[in-house]
């Protein structure tokens, strides 16, 4: 929020941007996981979305429901 429209206007102010979590689907190591292993992470990784969403954290439970379409999947892949 500016305090003057001088302010506003001298381009000072920045955004803030919520540091990325590491991506789990793009770790290598799930890609070696088990169908169960991943089913498990699956259903942890679908747990954190809704706490997060109960949290009213939209941001941490959209990056978990991104995270959550990825390694779905992979699961349709094994």
């Amino acid at each position: 929020v500016f305090n003057t429209h001088e302010e506003s206007l001298s381009g000072s102010q920045k955004a803030y941007v919520e540091p990325e979590k590491p991506n789990i689907a793009a770790d290598p190591i799930v890609q070696y996981m088990s169908k169960a292993q991943l089913e498990k992470s699956i259903e942890r990784t679908r747990r954190l979305m809704r706490d997060a969403a109960k949290k009213m954290e939209f941001i941490e439970a959209a990056q978990h429901r991104d995270e959550l379409l990825k390694l779905e999947e992979l699961l349709k892949e094994k």
